[in-house]
């Protein structure tokens, strides 16, 4: 089923005592508003779905639900930390979104001096500021992922060109 569904985050708490719980979503404000529209989920080790009754974003990142199946705070407790996934096809504006999020991915990062600084692993969109998780050999570079910093993509040779200020590289290294 993971190769047809779409991962959106995972169940960080619960809310009451009916059984509401909030699940940490992974992506854009966007992508969070989208999520009001999700009727059913799925979780990492059930095949079958949950169906939402109620649905509320809380702090921009939480997805607070309520499910037909699940009406006590100790049945929810038992999904916290669980992944969460919606089929893909069941909202297209979120599988659309999606597929632009993660284009750039397995691009090769270079600098304005043709220096290769990585791969992109993937992009960030949680943070305030996205981030290109980009990496180079046993370093994981956690870079801006701004307009300004990138000069150019070039998608059919999988590669983007970027201008970060000097030193900018160093600092953000793991």
């Amino acid at each position: 089923m993971r190769d047809s569904s779409i991962y959106i985050g995972y169940v960080a708490k619960t809310h009451g005592l009916n059984g509401d719980f909030s699940i940490k979503l992974q992506g854009t404000k966007e992508f969070c508003q989208l999520c009001l529209n999700i009727k059913n989920i799925y979780l990492e080790k059930d095949n079958n779905p949950l169906i939402i009754s109620q649905t509320q974003i809380n702090a921009k990142i939480f997805l607070r639900i309520k499910v037909k199946s699940i009406r006590t705070r100790e049945d929810a407790k038992l999904l916290l930390t669980q992944n969460v996934y919606i089929k893909k096809g069941d909202i297209l504006e979120i599988d659309k979104l999606k597929k632009t999020q993660n284009e750039l991915t397995d691009f090769e990062v270079i600098d304005e001096n043709a220096k290769v600084i990585g791969i992109i692993e993937s992009i960030d969109y949680t943070r305030i500021q996205p981030l290109m998780i980009i990496k180079k050999e046993n370093k994981q570079i956690l870079a801006p992922y701004i307009a300004v910093f990138i000069s150019k993509i070039d998608k059919k040779g999988k590669k983007v060109f970027v201008n970060f200020p000097d030193g900018l590289i160093d600092i953000c290294a793991i």
